[in-house]
């Protein structure tokens, strides 16, 4: 199952409540807090998707890539 907070973060960054890294970042969080996450882009993601997906996996690598795993999910 999805963490709420993935689908908060995604959705108040799409209405622009949340700026990119502050996304970002929550999503690294998430990730590092559960051990599991992972996001792809589907072939319908806009630009700032793509760019919020980038950000989240350069956290990811600069966290050593902690947490790789289960819990996927297409943005």
């Amino acid at each position: 199952m999805l963490d709420p907070r993935v689908r908060t973060a995604l959705i108040e960054y799409q209405q622009g409540r949340r700026d990119l890294e502050s996304a970002a970042w929550l999503l690294a969080q998430v990730r590092r807090e559960t051990g599991r996450l992972e996001l792809y882009p589907s072939a319908s993601s806009s630009p700032a998707e793509r760019a919020l997906l980038a950000r989240f996996a350069q956290l990811v690598t600069e966290d050593g890539g902690a947490g790789a795993g289960g819990g996927a999910a297409v943005v």
